[in-house]
C-alpha cells in the first residue's frame, strides 16, 4: 500500500510578502495512475484498525525527506506542514514518532510544522500542553487545524504553544454571502491577532473570498485560487515559476504596505 501513498502539496501564500511561504503536505492514495480512494475514505479505516500511526509516520517521514532534499538544492527555505490524526495525539506516541523520524533526516528546526484539530485539546489541556512543548522543543511549528468548528477558546489558545491557527474552510466557502460566517471569520483574525498568533485560511477559492480576508486583516491562504493540491513534481514546477510573479502591487496596495 505505502508504494501507492503519494504525497501532494498545497501551496500557502504570505499576502504581505506576496509570496509562496510553504506548502500543506496532503496524502493520495493512487493507484494505476488514479485517485483510488479519497483521504475522506481512507483515513478513518487507518484510525478505526489503527493503522493510522503508520500512516502518520510514513507521511512525517517523506515530508522531512523532502525538505532535507530540497535544503540542498535551489528550493531551499521550504516549510511544510503535515496532519497528525487526533489518535496519534491521543496514544501519546508523537513523541516517539517524531524523535524517530528526526534521527533518520537533518532539517532546520521550523521547516515542518505539524497540524492537530482542536478537538483532542478539550480532555486535558495541561497534557496536551506538555505534549506540544516537547515538540517545538524537537523544531516543529505548531498549528491548530479546523479552527472554529469546536471549542474555540481563549482559554486554551493561551495555554498551548501554539504558532498558527488555521480558519475552517466552511466558513470561508459561504463568507461572501453568510453573515455567522463572516462574523466567526472576523472573530478568529482578531483572536489571532490579540494573542499574536498567525492565522491561515484554507478553502480560498474566489477573488471575492480572497478579498474579504484581507479587508478583514487575514494575511495567510490556501486554497484553488492560488494552486490545488499537486503531486510533487508539478508542485517544484508550479514554485519555480510562480515564487517571484505572485502580484506583488496588488497586495501591496490592499495591505497599504511601502
Amino acid at each position: 500500500m505505502k508504494k501507492e501513498l503519494q504525497l501532494y502539496f498545497q501551496p500557502k501564500v504570505d499576502l504581505k510578502k506576496s509570496e509562496i511561504m510553504g506548502s500543506e503536505c496532503l496524502v493520495r492514495w493512487i493507484k494505476d495512475g488514479k485517485l483510488y480512494k479519497s483521504p475522506g475514505e481512507f483515513i478513518p479505516v487507518a484510525e478505526t484498525s489503527g493503522l493510522i500511526l503508520d500512516l502518520d509516520k510514513y507521511v512525517l517521514s517523506e515530508a522531512c525527506r523532502q525538505i532535507e532534499i530540497w535544503e540542498s538544492s535551489n528550493m531551499n527555505g521550504q516549510k511544510i506542514s503535515v496532519n497528525i490524526s487526533g489518535v496519534h495525539f491521543k496514544q501519546k506516541r508523537i513523541i516517539d514518532t517524531s524523535k524517530s523520524v528526526l534521527n533518520r533526516f537533518k532539517i532546520p528546526k521550523g521547516s515542518v510544522e505539524l497540524e492537530i484539530t482542536e478537538g483532542i485539546f478539550l480532555e486535558d489541556i495541561e497534557e496536551a500542553a506538555d505534549t506540544l512543548i516537547e515538540l517545538k522543543a524537537l523544531g516543529f511549528g505548531i498549528s491548530i487545524d479546523d479552527f472554529g468548528t469546536g471549542y474555540s477558546s481563549f482559554k486554551y489558545l493561551s495555554r498551548l504553544p501554539i504558532n498558527r491557527i488555521k480558519i475552517d474552510k466552511s466558513f470561508i466557502e459561504n463568507i461572501g454571502n453568510i453573515e455567522n460566517d463572516i462574523a466567526i471569520t472576523k472573530m478568529i483574525i482578531s483572536m489571532g491577532k490579540l494573542l499574536n498568533l498567525n492565522v491561515i485560511a484554507e478553502g480560498v477559492e474566489t477573488k471575492e473570498q480572497l478579498n474579504l480576508l484581507i479587508e478583514n486583516g487575514c494575511t495567510e491562504v490556501q486554497g484553488y485560487y492560488f494552486g490545488k493540491p499537486m503531486p510533487l513534481k508539478e508542485y517544484e514546477k508550479f514554485y519555480r515559476i510562480n515564487k517571484d510573479k505572485i502580484d506583488v502591487l496588488y497586495f501591496q496596495k490592499l495591505f497599504k504596505i511601502g
